[in-house]
């Protein structure tokens, strides 16, 4: 079976016209590219709220650390102290006030970072979903992939995810259909 490429109805691609590996042509309409963005978009939402549960543990730690008597927490850190090996032991010994004071000092900054490294993800493929807000997509997509920041990326699927989000956001067909 043949085909006439300069067929008005014809699938073929017209000469000049781009065409894919398969020999589809590449018509950019709002259904095709809503179709490339959906699925990195569900990914980020997905990655997002992988990121929110451990915000949530992050959160009961912090509240647990503030809530608990600083005598109590002293006797915890110690037995974490001793289980250590002895070069990476504290060589000066804190006060239990200090310790809790050390403990919240760290637990509640690393909470809130946790806290905006999950809304990021979950937000910018929310907005990635109804093609707005392509800046906040694009700040998903890379909090999502770097894995200092996005808790699943060092399991390789924040990261994955990510940067797959970044390819199809970075394609200047996909950045034109945003509002």
């Amino acid at each position: 079976m043949s085909y006439d490429p300069y067929d008005p109805g014809s699938d073929a691609p017209r000469p000049g016209e781009p065409y894919d590996y398969f020999d589809k042509p590449l018509r950019d309409d709002a259904a095709t590219i809503k179709g490339r963005v959906q699925a990195p978009a569900i990914g980020l939402i997905v990655v997002g709220i992988l990121n929110l549960f451990f915000a949530l543990y992050m959160i009961v730690n912090a509240v647990i650390t503030t809530v608990m008597p600083a005598d109590k927490l002293k006797v915890q850190q110690d037995q974490i102290y001793e289980a250590l090996p002895p070069s990476m032991r504290d060589p000066e010994k804190k006060t239990a006030g200090e310790m809790k004071m050390q403990a919240m000092l760290i637990n509640w900054p690393w909470t809130l970072f946790a806290i905006v490294a999950s809304i990021l993800p979950l937000v910018g493929g929310i907005r990635m979903l109804s093609l707005k807000s392509y800046a906040l997509g694009l700040c998903g997509a890379i909090a999502a992939a770097i894995p200092c920041i996005s808790v699943t990326a060092c399991c390789g699927l924040g990261e994955g995810i990510g940067i797959w989000a970044l390819v199809v956001l970075l394609n200047a067909d996909v950045k034109s259909a945003f509002r």
